[in-house]
């Protein structure tokens, strides 16, 4: 009998090299992935299969749901369904009770082999003949389950005989021995013709069994392997089938989450690596410009092939915003080396592909080959050769993580990162102490310290509950969620003095640099005195080099002719490239007075580590080289007193290895003498901390270490779990603390999507592990009180975007005639409105609605330009009617105050040329215009007023809403204004047939809200041709007169 697999897969045939276009050799590093329709016969066998079929459960002769009918009984009506889920390689079949008014599904999943499945037909119960389906499991290690946790939370709204058929179902997974579970139909399989059941159960106990039964969970991916090929997978064991696999909330087995995991982060790194390589075959056409300090290389793409998929399809093409680069041309004789990274489009060099910012040292050479850009007609090019690098760390910590996982050390971590187990222990992390640790529990300072951290502020209760919740975590781990302004950085912050007062390590993660840097400085504002001593890890390459890091070049470059003052005409765009290096810069700047390298060498100056570090200096070889041990802190302080004074050699290899051995030694003994530790989750794998810290090494004893992770929400899964699998201190972790809103952006996911798509798990980079067990029903604080936003214009999200009980502070409360009457006259002429008249109108509470939460509507066109989209008329609309009433008040503090928040890059570029436009015309400056950012980037900042433009117009998703159908995006977008938030945007308006059948993107909704509650306004203004000629001359100049200023209002704040 033929094997039906082999034409099921008879795409494997047509599957081609993603590089090359040709088919699959041995050197093919990556293929794009088959996308079988829904509802398919691959499409079954490789996801969660469908339609499922409806099925009754039978235990001890009782059937679930009890008759043969839905159970009817108030809240608790429930069904069941069957269906066989990812056959191809990790086989199961999965059982779903479904409690449909209570918004409740819980599953069992038991993994299928050669022979535990079997069909019973006719089996006759009752008056009723139906075919059966009988399942066995040797063991609880072949079952996994899902939803438990919220169905025991919801327990009381169930009827006993939901109770009971839940008690059945963990009593599977709580006995030992083999498990039985018998499905029941409501008819025979020989009359189904609606679910997939039929159809699928000969590859399960038919004459086409598969041969991913025998074999153990995803066989064709684990072991894992770096290197694996698609020519490998072509001819593994178990057929592989090419095509997205599926990926939830919880893991059947260990061989499941590693594979997830490891291929995850290993195709996508896979795939950056080849895309970039692809680009950098060919020589591009660029242009240096001089720009200030600054050299920017303005680049435009010569025809390159960018991957591909096996219909030919190609991949859009991403360079990373960061990365090394050896740039060779032959025109110039110029080869160097340059840390460039991506810079935002400048209105004055426009057109081109992309445009670097060389970070690094110019070389002379190259700032001689420069334009200055003030005359853009001198446009002579150079061809250059990009020879990239991105970093390995990265990937390689990743890959470390997902090995680890089998790890004997780990073990106790992993009912909770499969997320299946309902019974975690409860675990007081103030008291829990590492495996290892042979003292005693000091319980009186513990106390005093719990004591001083509840009484530290004045907390509301969700912020009480969250504090305590450390003394009864759920498996060692604790949740803390909230919104924008709920003070989750507060509880951060006292949390981890707590920890690190009574004595425990402890390391603050967060998924960015600018994250870390942020929680350093309050961490230090909030304890000046000095009692928590945090230490700031970076990333080896963002360390300086000591010529540097005490203020000497090794050097000094020739000035030029070309470094000229800058023109004003052209301040605005040395402004946007300054503050794109300060933004890529400040992550690792600012807070470096907390870095290692900042205290290692403050310390050494100071002697106040002499005589504690002893160690011989050696040569090359190992051999010792010094008379006996030296003072490496002392050894350290020499050189650098040298450097100073200009007399370090570093020609002189002996020198330069006294250097390196001292300063080696000097901060791993420091590193080894810190018991806080701050960096970001992909730095944790840094051999300075794995070698080091929490290691009981120069006297400083390790009694456990609490893991805390900022904006957990945004980081990762492979990433989060990397402190739990370190080798160097894994052992000694004894909780971990996750904070963050799952209600806004998740990570960022780069792999490619849509038509081409690389990604075996495209689920799994966006689903944060923090994520996965919130939705499973692990136990989180919930923060419910925010302090940032006037509840105006807090409500409407909290309302559409979180769960019910959100409030706000009662200092929210102020209105602006109370808080900001200057802001109230200058709002009220700028929506042409007369104080007196709106007092007249409305009450105090509904004209502090009108003002600070209104939707500014103007017609418009939305043209797609570069990718990207904009609607020009909205940017009209702000500079002729709103800027100049603004800018009246506010003056100088105007960048600092007014925030656009834009959807698109193209939208932001547009802004900047008007910013620009009106600087050169009006003689303004950058601190008179607004702060420009997009809703992505905007994540954890809020200024006073924000203006959001998401170049909406009208309603159809695909069309005209794009991805703003996100409530995570939009949510960003409505929470980082403090006192107004004004929406400029189109009518947003649809015919009524679709409009019935669509649910309301949010954007729609709240548009649709200010036209109910009377806080929308129409700013009329003519509609510009598509491509816009000449749209920046309509930009016009008002005179406004504000008897109340910025200036006052804040002196009357006390401000």
């Amino acid at each position: 009998m033929a094997d039906p697999i082999r034409s099921i897969l008879s795409h494997h045939d047509s599957l081609t090299d993603a590089v090359t276009g040709e088919g699959i050799t041995p050197e093919t590093e990556l293929t794009a992935l088959h996308s079988p329709s829904p509802g398919s016969l691959l499409h079954n066998l490789t996801q969660t299969a469908g339609p499922s079929k409806a099925c009754l459960l039978v235990f001890n002769n009782e059937l679930f749901p009890p008759d043969g009918r839905s159970h009817e009984s108030a809240k608790s009506t429930f069904h069941t369904e069957v269906t066989f889920s990812d056959l191809l390689t990790i086989p199961h079949v999965r059982i779903e009770v479904k409690w449909p008014s209570l918004d409740l599904q819980v599953a069992v999943k038991i993994r299928i082999t050669e022979n535990n499945v079997r069909v019973a037909p006719n089996v006759t119960r009752g008056d009723h003949t139906a075919d059966e389906l009988a399942c066995t499991s040797s063991g609880s290690s072949r079952l996994s389950r899902e939803g438990f946790n919220n169905a025991i939370a919801k327990t009381n709204q169930l009827c006993v005989k939901s109770q009971r058929l839940l008690w059945h179902l963990r009593a599977l997974f709580e006995t030992d021995g083999p498990k039985a579970v018998r499905i029941r139909f409501f008819d025979t399989l020989a009359d189904d013709k609606s679910s997939c059941i039929p159809q699928l159960l000969p590859f399960v106990v038919g004459p086409h069994k598969l041969k991913s039964l025998a074999l153990p969970d995803h066989s064709q991916l684990v072991p894992l392997s770096v290197t694996r090929t698609p020519h490998e997978l072509l001819s593994s064991p178990a057929p592989f089938p090419f095509t997205t696999l599926s990926s939830g909330t919880t893991y059947i087995s260990i061989n499941d989450a590693q594979a997830q995991l490891f291929e995850s982060a290993r195709i996508a790194h896979v795939e950056q690596d080849l895309g970039l390589q692809q680009w950098s075959k060919v020589q591009h056409e660029a242009v240096p410009y001089q720009l200030g300090e600054f050299v920017i290389l303005a680049v435009n793409f010569k025809p390159f092939t960018p991957l591909r998929g096996s219909d030919g399809s190609s991949v859009a093409f991403r360079l990373p915003e960061r990365m090394t680069t050896k740039i060779w041309s032959q025109q110039t004789g110029i080869e160097f080396a340059c840390s460039a990274f991506l810079c935002s489009s400048i209105a004055m060099l426009e057109g081109y592909d992309a445009l670097f910012i060389v970070a690094s040292r110019v070389p002379f050479a190259l700032r001689t080959a420069c334009h200055d850009i003030s005359d853009l007609n001198l446009r002579t090019s150079i061809m250059v050769t990009f020879e990239p690098r991105i970093s390995q760390f990265s990937i390689s910590s990743q890959l470390a993580t997902a090995t680890a996982l089998r790890a004997p050390d780990v073990a106790r971590w992993l009912p909770i990162i499969l997320n299946q187990s309902p019974h975690l222990p409860y675990v007081d992390l103030a008291l829990k102490r590492a495996p290892d640790f042979k003292g005693s529990v000091d319980r009186r300072q513990v106390d005093r310290v719990y004591e001083m951290m509840l009484n530290w502020r004045k907390w509301n209760p969700e912020q009480l509950a969250a504090l305590r919740s450390v003394r009864s975590a759920v498996g060692s781990i604790v949740l803390i969620s909230g919104p924008a302004g709920t003070g989750k950085t507060l509880v951060q912050q006292i949390l981890c003095a707590f920890f690190y007062l009574i004595g425990l390590h402890v390391l603050v993660l967060a998924p960015a640099n600018s994250n870390v840097a942020d929680f350093v400085s309050k961490l230090h504002k909030n304890f000046p005195s000095g009692d928590v001593e945090a230490l700031r890890v970076f990333p080896r390459s963002a360390e300086t080099d000591l010529k540097d890091a005490v203020g000497k070049d090794a050097t000094i470059e020739p000035s030029t002719s070309l470094s000229p003052a800058l023109p004003p005409t052209h301040l605005f765009e040395f402004e946007l490239v300054r503050s794109e290096v300060n933004a890529a810069g400040e992550k690792y700047s600012k807070g470096r007075e907390s870095g290692l390298q900042h205290k290692v060498l403050k310390t050494a100056r100071s002697g106040s580590l002499d005589g504690t570090l002893l160690q011989p200096i050696m040569d090359a070889k190992g051999k010792a080289i010094s008379d006996g041990k030296v003072d490496m802190w002392k050894e350290l302080r020499r050189c650098i007193e040298m450097c100073e004074r200009g007399e370090f050699d570093w020609q002189d290899d002996k020198l330069v290895n006294i250097y390196e051995q001292s300063y080696s030694a000097c901060k791993c003994h420091f590193i080894a003498r810190s018991r806080l530790i701050v960096t970001t989750t992909g730095n944790v794998h840094n051999p300075d901390i794995q070698e080091n810290w929490a290691q009981d090494m120069h006297g400083v004893k390790c009694k456990g270490v609490v893991v805390i992770l900022d904006e957990a929400c945004k980081d990762n899964e492979i990433d989060t779990l990397g402190p739990l699998m370190c080798p160097g201190f894994r052992s000694k972790v004894t909780g971990m603390i996750m904070v963050g809103d799952d209600r806004q952006l998740e990570p960022t996911d780069t792999s490619a999507k849509g038509r081409v798509q690389f990604s075996l798990f495209p689920g799994r980079s966006s689903m944060p592990f923090a994520t996965r067990l919130k939705k499973e029903g692990h136990a989180c604080v919930e923060l419910l009180e925010q302090h940032r936003m006037s509840v105006r214009i807090a409500d409407w999200p909290f309302t559409n975007f979180y769960p019910p009980g959100m409030r706000s502070s009662p200092k929210t409360y102020r209105t602006l005639r109370e808080k900001l009457p200057g802001l109230r006259v200058c709002l009220a002429k700028t929506l042409g409105k007369d104080l007196g008249h709106l007092s007249q109108l409305y009450s105090a509470v509904d004209e502090d609605d009108f003002l600070r939460s209104h939707y500014v509507q103007v017609e418009g066109k939305r043209v797609k330009r570069n990718l990207s989209t904009v609607v020009r008329e909205h940017i009209l609309a702000f500079f002729n009617h709103i800027f100049w009433d603004l800018h009246a008040y506010f003056g100088t503090e105007f960048h600092d105050n007014v925030t656009v928040i834009v959807a698109y890059k193209e939208a932001r570029f547009c802004w900047q040329q008007a910013s620009k436009h009106l600087m050169r015309i009006h003689k303004l400056t950058t601190r008179e215009l607004p702060n420009v950012m997009t809703i992505d980037s905007s994540q954890g900042t809020e200024a006073t007023i924000t203006i959001v433009d998401c170049s909406v117009q009208q309603y159809r998703k695909d069309s005209d809403i794009g991805f703003i159908d996100d409530d995570r995006r939009i949510n960003v977008a409505m929470t980082r204004a403090q006192e107004v938030r004004w929406f400029l945007g189109g009518s947003c308006s649809a015919d009524e047939r679709y409009a019935r059948r669509t649910k309301l993107p949010a954007y729609v909704r709240y548009r649709n809200h200010t036209e109910t509650t009377n806080s929308l306004s129409n700013f009329g203004g003519e509609v510009l041709p598509a491509d816009g000629a000449g749209w920046l001359e309509k930009l016009e100049k008002r005179d406004v007169l504000l008897q109340k200023t910025f200036v006052d209002d804040m002196r009357r704040l006390g401000r």
